[in-house]
């Protein structure tokens, strides 16, 4: 993997999300490994790129967070890692929120479209 972050920050800048992904994979290696300090630089390294390339509320965003919580409780830093985890939630449930109303949209425009329109409407509300 770390050869992939040299070949990714020369050939896409040191901001891309392939060298998120990268040290991202590189975190979780070293998490397995017992060296919880070396993966933590990698996650926040990850957690920055991810949440400045896709926005603070993406899945991947989430998913860093989460992983920073599983070392911090670790590292017996319980508040840290509630913290984490509380912030990893409120993504997945905002995000999960959207999926589920843009999936019930799409199935009232399909009822509406077979002139279905008592379930169109439960869809729409």
């Amino acid at each position: 993997f770390a050869e992939a972050i040299q070949v990714y920050k020369a050939s896409c800048g040191e901001e891309h999300l392939n060298v998120a992904n990268a040290l991202y994979n590189i975190g979780v290696c070293l998490k397995e490994s017992n060296e919880s300090d070396r993966a933590m630089k990698c996650f926040t390294r990850a957690l920055n790129i991810t949440a400045t390339q896709l926005g603070e509320d993406h899945l991947q965003v989430a998913e860093t967070m989460q992983q920073l919580a599983e070392i911090h409780c670790m590292k017996e830093d319980f508040k840290r890692a509630m913290n984490m985890c509380e912030q990893a939630l409120q993504i997945r449930r905002h995000q999960e929120n959207l999926a589920l109303a843009a999936l019930l949209n799409f199935s009232g425009e399909l009822y509406t479209r077979c002139n279905n329109s008592d379930e169109a409407e439960r869809c729409f509300r």
